[in-house]
């Protein structure tokens, strides 16, 4: 990492996302031969004054693409708001859209609930632990198992709407043959090296998205025009995923933010999930009303 430290900076933040990782040391011009090792969302450094050179050294058996950050003192402040706010309102959304799923689960007792209310809990982990919130309490293979298992539910979550809409008979067996694919990973996890696992997970997560996202577009252009902002709001969600996975494969350079990616990723999944519910549940009541 170049750094030009400006004066008056006698300490600088360093932040790496994802921050779940087996281990990270740095070695910097003022400890060239020891190195301090990397603990917690952030780590304070000592700097000094002018351009300097900082080293990492990273084990992992997760993710290769990494964002390393270092901060003055008032921008890791400023971002620690940020970051704040926007945990805040992840936790709020989450809080909502949790007590509204499980009445609807006790009064409805549908597969799409269940599924819905799965699929989130696991991306609300997935972005406590990635974000390092939870480092005490989820290990890195954790956040590797709720990776696979985010990527598995959320297309199960997009073939159980499909389907409610009317997703064709070989729509159908493309979402069964990527969950034939996709269950043995969980257990491979633990067998095989976890970075060929991961890879093939994202791999799979890249083609589903491929064929999901003009399955989209052939099942809501049959609906009603109340029934698009669903299948608007979806096929961003996916082009979202898209994008990432593309990122994550190098095929696009990375973004400014991993971070502002992921969350918006989150944000679109529980639009997505709200809009849906709210529909859904519109449409029953008119339902009734004309019988």
């Amino acid at each position: 990492l170049r750094v030009d430290s400006p004066l008056g900076a006698p300490r600088l933040a360093l932040r790496i996302f994802p921050a779940q990782l087996e281990e990270v040391t740095i070695f910097s011009p003022l400890l060239p031969d020891e190195g301090q090792p990397i603990m917690g969302r952030t780590t304070w450094i000592e700097a000094r004054p002018g351009p300097n050179i900082y080293y990492l050294r990273i084990q992992t058996s997760g993710p290769m693409l990494l964002q390393p950050r270092i901060l003055s003192a008032e921008q890791a402040q400023q971002e620690e708001i940020t970051r704040g706010l926007i945990l805040g309102a992840v936790l709020a959304c989450y809080a909502l859209l949790l007590v509204w799923l499980l009445a609807l689960i006790v009064a409805r007792q549908q597969m799409l609930h269940s599924v819905f209310l799965l699929n989130l809990s696991i991306v609300v982990a997935s972005f406590l632990g990635w974000m390092g919130y939870l480092s005490e309490i989820l290990s890195p293979t954790t956040i590797y198992f709720l990776g696979v298992a985010n990527m598995f539910t959320a297309f199960l979550c997009v073939c159980l709407v499909l389907n409610r809409f009317g997703l064709p008979r070989w729509g159908q067996q493309l979402f069964i043959l990527q969950g034939a694919l996709y269950a043995p990973l969980f257990v491979l996890l633990f067998v095989l090296d976890r970075q060929l696992v991961l890879q093939c997970s994202t791999t799979l997560g890249l083609i589903a998205s491929v064929f999901s996202l003009p399955l989209v577009v052939v099942v809501f252009y049959r609906q009603k025009p109340r029934s698009w902002l669903i299948g608007v709001i979806l096929f961003v969600a996916l082009a979202l995923g898209f994008q990432w996975f593309l990122t994550v494969h190098t095929h696009l350079p990375p973004v400014d933010s991993l971070a502002k990616l992921f969350f918006f990723r989150i944000f679109f999944a529980m639009v997505f999930v709200a809009v849906t519910l709210l529909l859904i549940e519109s449409e029953k009541q008119s339902q009734l009303q004309t019988s």
